[in-house]
């Protein structure tokens, strides 16, 4: 089936009625633990940090409990059929799915808690004369949170596509055993090159000072920042497509 911006929109208006209404309702929630937080704070005293705080550990595990929940009527047995049978192709499923648990999400998030933000600031101005700052939600470090939300919801975006239970779980648990994984052949390469390596070939240590250098950590960096920002999301979303398509394939769709 070719892509269709057509049937794309159609969709998201069919998912936006369906499997983000209680998003809705979490966000409704939220708003009311931030004025009943925001009111707490001022009664206390200091309300400078009060966003800078709050507003990621609100913002970064919502959104990637809803993104690992963005594929969860593939997997239960009483609506993976419907969820085949849309008329629809993978690509706008997952597109579908992406567009909501990423920009989506991230537009609600600024607009929901810029609202409560409001009603705090003057419900704890007309209680307490210490009202809670105006939250500013487009900072220098604002914009890079949300760049680093929608490059890392990619992982929480696959592990929702590709586990059939638990997504959310089970996918902080993969990246937990990666990142010991990659962090001891990081120590290992490090024994090998500045440690042992020249130890076991009788080399000269100062052959590997240059290695040590401002270049080779500058290099290392920049590959790192091009594999995030430039690789991981759109191998997460290729692979979450394939996952889709196959899903598609073993019901016979």
């Amino acid at each position: 089936m070719s892509f269709s911006i057509r049937r794309l929109l159609l969709l998201m208006k069919r998912d936006l009625h369906t499997q983000w209404r209680n998003a809705f309702l979490a966000l409704a929630a939220a708003i009311a633990v931030i004025i009943v937080l925001g009111v707490l704070v001022a009664w206390q005293g200091d309300t400078r940090q009060f966003h800078d705080i709050l507003f990621p550990l609100l913002f970064l595990p919502g959104g990637y409990i809803l993104t690992s929940r963005a594929f969860s009527d593939l997997h239960r047995k009483a609506t993976t059929r419907h969820f085949i049978l849309l008329p629809a192709g993978a690509g706008e499923k997952t597109l579908s799915r992406l567009l909501f648990s990423g920009p989506g999400y991230l537009l609600l998030a600024i607009f929901g808690y810029s609202i409560a933000a409001l009603c705090a600031h003057f419900l704890t101005l007309l209680l307490f004369r210490n009202a809670i700052p105006f939250f500013t939600p487009f900072t220098r470090n604002l914009r890079l949170l949300y760049a680093n939300y929608l490059a890392s919801q990619s992982l929480f975006f696959l592990g929702a596509a590709w586990f059939r239970k638990n997504h959310f779980l089970k996918t902080v648990l993969t990246l937990t055993l990666l990142s010991f994984f990659f962090s001891f052949l990081g120590l290992l390469a490090q024994w090998l090159v500045f440690g042992g390596l020249h130890q076991l070939n009788h080399l000269d240590p100062l052959i590997f000072r240059p290695l040590r250098g401002r270049r080779l950590m500058e290099g290392v960096v920049r590959c790192a920042e091009i594999f995030y920002w430039g690789i991981l999301p759109p191998f997460c979303w290729l692979v979450s497509w394939l996952r889709i398509r196959e899903a598609e394939v073993s019901h016979g769709v």
